[in-house]
């Protein structure tokens, strides 16, 4: 059976609409659904479809191996999918110029052609290769699309149009649609159940697993133990040791992370944006800010699990000596970042306590909770806060 009329291009402007190529996939779909509505037609061979197909494999190998040269990340499988359609678009636009409702198997294949066990049946049996192709296209989609709830709807919505020519004559239209709307509510709600609680699952395991090898600090979020009966573990393993300078007294506390939001049991960090910190060739040493005067000294000895992660710094740190990594960042709220170092690392930290460390409050610090607004407005009234 072939496609609804108009169907096989909506898909291919929904897959060009989420990779943001609107005026590529809107020719493509005019070009698929075009031909459909032209009087006449072409009466390929099942030869002519071989080399057709063999022109879409060529396409999707050069395709392949450009992306794996000029993407050599974790991502470059996704790319491939995303792209997917492109060498594949032959395929459907020249079935939908044909006279044929679909491909042979013998044709389409060239595994299939080159098997000399196959049945002659299978190599001759026709398939419509446009309701794989707008697949493709869902998958291609669901790559590139940004979460929002449209490409939900918009999924479903074209899973109702594909479906409406096998709708049996038996059930009334108006079942049909709320049977359709039943469905997608369903998927909808058990989605945002899977998701959620994947999160939960993600959350609890990395906080187990931070408490049991004990090393880690999350530069965006930390969750909080508050009120929570019996969890409050101590213990003795020693995370970093600090040497102060000859006469001098250690700083009274090393800092990690630093957050600003609290949304419930969890810190977050508003200022994701981590800057590089430069590297001073003369006196080879991080400069975080300018030197104060009369500056403390500290050797920190820490554990960084594979040489990357939060470095533990004094208040106050404006220089850092010895410091044998590769690239330093540090955030508006003082948390420093490092990579490629070694497993044991060791450094010298010079702060002062004229610097605090702490940049000027912004919007973000100055908000308060909605669920804690109503308290903490009740109690500054009653300290009578608001006429200060």
């Amino acid at each position: 059976m072939s496609t609804p009329l108009f169907l096989l291009g909506a898909t291919i402007l929904f897959w060009g609409w989420q990779l943001q190529i609107t005026f590529i996939a809107a020719v493509l779909a005019v070009l698929a659904e075009g031909t459909r509505l032209l009087k006449w037609k072409c009466d390929f061979s099942n030869k002519d479809f071989s080399y057709i197909s063999d022109f879409c494999s060529i396409l999707l190998v050069a395709m392949i191996i450009y992306i794996v040269a000029s993407n050599r990340s974790a991502k470059t499988l996704l790319l491939i999918i995303k792209w997917l359609p492109l060498p594949l678009y032959p395929l459907v636009f020249f079935q939908s110029l044909s006279t044929s409702r679909g491909i042979e198997l013998g044709s389409l294949l060239w595994i299939y052609r080159k098997n000399k066990n196959n049945k002659p049946e299978i190599l001759k049996r026709k398939v419509d290769v446009a309701y794989p192709y707008m697949a493709i296209c869902v998958l291609s989609a669901s790559i590139a699309n940004n979460r929002s709830i449209t490409f939900y709807v918009t999924f479903c919505a074209l899973c109702a149009w594909a479906l409406l020519s096998f709708r049996s004559k038996r059930y009334s239209s108006i079942s049909w649609i709320m049977l359709i709307v039943v469905v997608t509510v369903l998927g909808y709600c058990g989605h945002v159940s899977l998701h959620y609680l994947q999160r939960q699952l993600e959350e609890t395991f990395t906080k187990w697993f931070t408490e049991l090898i004990g090393i880690g600090t999350d530069p965006y979020k930390s969750t909080t133990s508050m009120g929570d009966i019996l969890e409050l573990k101590h213990s003795s393993q020693i995370i970093a040791r600090v040497k102060p300078r000859e006469g001098e007294k250690p700083p009274r506390f090393l800092r990690t992370a630093t957050y600003n939001i609290f949304r419930t049991s969890v810190w977050f960090d508003s200022s994701p944006y981590f800057r590089p910190v430069l590297f001073d060739s003369k006196s080879k040493s991080w400069k975080i800010a300018t030197s104060p005067g009369k500056p403390r000294e500290a050797t920190i000895y820490y554990y960084l699990d594979g040489g990357t992660g939060i470095l533990p710094i004094p208040p106050g740190t404006y220089r850092i000596a010895n410091l044998f990594v590769s690239r330093a960042q540090i955030n508006r709220l003082g948390t420093l970042k490092v990579e490629e170092g070694p497993d044991l690392i060791s450094y010298d930290a010079f702060y002062s306590r004229k610097l605090t460390g702490d940049p000027l409050p912004n919007p973000n610090d100055l908000k308060v909770p909605q669920n804690e607004d109503e308290a903490l407005s009740r109690i500054a009234q009653e300290l009578g806060l608001y006429s200060m």
